[in-house]
């Protein structure tokens, strides 16, 4: 389980690096190219709240290869913190493509 939080957290802020530094607004879903939209400020804080979501999965990772986090408690937190780190992600990013 240790591996797929570490993987998970990884992945997650490298996309979140792209969005962010090089401003790849691009591969966010359901992304349209319009004019009234700050892509800048979608950019910052769509790539921010990845990678603050991937580094929370990186200290879950380290908390069970360290067996703080044990079986089921392990498997109820990375789930938990995907869920609601998706469900966050999404509203950050739906906020800011309207601003």
């Amino acid at each position: 389980m240790s591996v797929v939080a570490l993987l998970s957290g990884v992945t997650l802020i490298a996309v979140g690096v792209l969005i962010w530094r090089f401003k790849m607004v691009d591969i966010l879903a359901g992304y349209k190219k319009d004019n009234k939209r700050n892509d800048k400020v979608l950019a910052t804080m769509v790539g921010l709240a990845l990678v603050l979501f991937g580094a929370l999965l990186l200290v879950e990772s380290l908390l069970i290869y360290k067996q703080m986090l044990i079986g089921t408690k392990a498997i109820l937190t990375v789930v938990g913190t995907m869920v609601i780190g998706v469900s966050v992600v999404g509203i950050v990013a739906s906020y800011y493509s309207n601003r």
